[in-house]
């Protein structure tokens, strides 16, 4: 995935760091928690993306797409496309800036979570449709993963990753 992390002395110190920080909270979400269930997750959850970003050279992005990987049925990965997605909306503007902020950057991830999660039941018979299309094709993957890809296939700015139409 993009990101700033991209040398080895980056990742290690990403990787230290959140071993560090998330480690300790980790155990208290279980290992298949669904972000349909957020509400009863949401203070775990909560502290586990403040501790992620108070790592140097982390903030959502960084962090959710480590977390993705150990709860890949709770956390989509919020790249900026994704943020930008669920927070561009006139009420919540003003969170955006707080993706920025080591102090605020988890209330707002958590915010985007909950829009997240929001779309996820509106559309959870498509996207239950589109799995199973995708697993019988070879690409197995979770709710929020293609949620996520749908996202960003549909907004991500240049366009790149819609497909185009003959003329």
């Amino acid at each position: 995935m993009n990101s700033r992390v991209n040398s080895a002395t980056k990742v290690h110190r990403v990787h230290q760091g959140m071993a560090t920080n998330c480690e300790p909270i980790l155990p208290s979400i279980p290992q298949d928690a669904d972000l349909l269930d957020l509400d009863c997750l949401s203070e775990p959850l909560r502290e586990l993306l403040h501790a992620a970003v108070q790592i140097k050279g982390v903030l959502i992005p960084v962090a959710t797409k480590v977390l993705h990987r150990k709860r890949r049925s709770l956390v989509p990965m919020l790249d900026s496309v994704v943020i930008r997605h669920y927070l561009s909306a006139p009420e919540y503007k003003a969170l955006l800036p707080g993706t920025e902020s080591k102090d605020k950057a988890a209330n707002v991830a958590m915010e985007a979570l909950r829009l997240f999660r929001d779309d996820l039941l509106q559309a959870r018979r498509e996207i239950e449709d589109l799995q199973q299309q995708l697993a019988r094709a070879g690409f197995p993957l979770t709710a929020v993963r293609v949620l996520e890809i749908l996202v960003w296939t549909q907004t991500e700015p240049a366009g790149g990753y819609r497909a185009t139409r003959p003329a």
